[in-house]
C-alpha cells in the first residue's frame, strides 16, 4: 500500500498530466513539411526557434547542409509536468520510471525520389526542399551501479575494463525508440511559427 502523502501526490500528478496531455496529439499524419527556395531561410528561422520554444538546446545549426540537430534532454514525465515533450499519459509514466533523453534532429533536403541529397549541394540556394523532424528516445544506462537493498543511499558503482576500454564508465546512452508523435507536434509548431513569420512581413 502507498503512503496516503504520496497516493494524493500521485493522483494529482496524474491528473495534471491528463489535463495537459488534452488536446496535446497532431492532427498530422507525418512529421514533414517543404517550400520553394524562397521560404528557405523563413522555414530554417522558424523551426529553431520552435525548438527553442520547447525548451532545446542547439547542437547544430547549419543552413547551408539543411540539418538542425539538438542536445540530448531529460524528461521526467509526471515528475517534470511543465515540459511539453510527451503526448500520452503513458509516455508520462514511462518519462518518470525510466530515465529518458530526446534529442531532435531537422534536416532540409531537395524532393527526390531517392531521399538522397548531393554531398555538395547548398541547401539554401536550391528551388524546392523537403523539411523532416525526427526525434530519438534514449534511456540512460547505468553499468556497474549497486545500490544495497537496506541503505539506497550507499550505493557504489563497479568498474568493468572492457567497458572502460570503449569509454562506457558511468553511464551512457542507447538509442530506444523515435517518439513520431512529437514529432509531427513539432512540424505542426513550425508550420505555425511559418504563418506568424509571414503575416509579419
Amino acid at each position: 500500500m502507498l503512503n496516503p502523502v504520496f497516493r494524493t501526490i500521485f493522483s494529482a500528478l496524474a491528473m495534471l498530466a491528463c489535463l495537459l496531455c488534452t488536446g496535446c496529439a497532431s492532427s498530422r499524419s507525418d512529421a514533414r513539411f517543404e517550400g520553394d527556395g524562397g521560404s528557405f531561410a523563413a522555414a530554417f528561422e522558424a523551426s529553431r526557434e520552435t525548438l527553442r520554444d520547447f525548451g532545446f538546446v542547439m547542437e547544430r545549426v547549419d543552413a547551408s547542409a539543411g540539418v538542425i540537430t539538438t542536445q540530448a534532454r531529460t524528461s521526467s514525465g509526471l515528475a517534470t509536468p511543465w515540459d511539453r515533450d510527451q503526448s500520452t499519459l503513458s509516455q508520462e509514466a514511462d518519462d518518470l520510471l525510466n530515465h529518458h533523453r530526446r534529442r531532435v534532429c531537422i534536416t532540409f533536403s531537395p524532393p527526390t525520389e531517392s531521399g538522397q541529397k548531393p554531398e555538395t549541394a547548398d541547401i539554401s540556394h536550391i528551388e524546392r526542399w523537403v523539411a523532416v523532424v525526427e526525434v530519438a528516445i534514449d534511456q540512460v544506462q547505468y553499468p556497474g551501479l549497486r545500490v544495497p537493498a537496506r541503505a539506497g543511499t550507499l550505493w557504489s558503482v563497479t568498474t568493468d575494463p572492457a567497458r572502460s576500454d570503449v569509454n562506457l564508465n558511468y553511464q551512457y546512452d542507447t538509442p530506444q525508440v523515435r517518439d513520431v508523435e512529437f514529432e509531427r507536434r513539432i512540424a505542426e509548431a513550425i508550420e505555425r511559427r511559418r504563418a506568424e513569420l509571414n503575416a509579419s512581413l
